[in-house]
């Protein structure tokens, strides 16, 4: 027995729109626009701020946007939501690059203080550093100040080297513990 339709996949849907959109359908662009918003929900949750979210999710479907019209994206072989979540993390990764500091120069007013600043927050790195474990406070030397791989701390340390990331975790996870708690009462004396 054979239907009189056939029901289109969620990608031949998608590919309709996109084409849609290239022969200048403005309700075709609306909907991609409207049913693809949650991505910028998704963004505040994983990149930080509404604003931020709100330049990524605006930069993706203009990135988008210009694929569709230059003919850079034709036909698509999985979700048009994939493919507009791969465009968002990218946008992600070029604002959060953007926030990084372009040069190590600091201005001058600031060179003067860091000096002090870095002495007392090595000495007080150094003061919660020194209320872990033996084992946590090797394995986050080795790692940090000495550069030494899972494969080459794990036998001097005596646990398993697949063991060795998780512990590492832990134990900067007790450091950070560690210098919240302190910090505060620290910085009274």
């Amino acid at each position: 027995m054979k239907f009189p339709f056939t029901r289109k996949t969620a990608t031949e849907q998608d590919n309709e729109l996109i084409e849609r959109v290239r022969r200048g359908d403005r309700k075709a662009w609306e909907m991609i626009y409207k049913t693809n918003r949650w991505l910028q929900k998704n963004s505040i949750r994983q990149y930080g701020t509404e604003a931020d979210a709100e330049d990524i999710y605006q930069n993706a479907m203009l990135a988008l946007y210009e694929n569709i019209i230059s003919g850079r994206l034709q036909k698509l072989d999985g979700r048009l939501s994939t493919y507009l979540y791969g465009i968002v993390r990218n946008q992600a990764g070029q604002l959060l690059r953007s926030f990084r500091p372009k040069s190590h120069e600091l201005p001058e007013h600031v060179q003067e203080e860091v000096p002090v600043n870095i002495a007392r927050e090595d000495a007080f790195l150094q003061r919660q550093i020194d209320r872990l474990d033996d084992r946590c406070r090797q394995i986050l030397l080795l790692f940090y100040f000495e550069k030494q791989s899972a494969e080459d701390i794990g036998p001097q340390v005596g646990i398993p080297v697949d063991s060795v990331r998780k512990r590492k975790y832990e134990c900067l996870t007790k450091l950070k513990d560690l210098a919240r708690r302190y910090r505060n009462t620290e910085y009274d004396e």
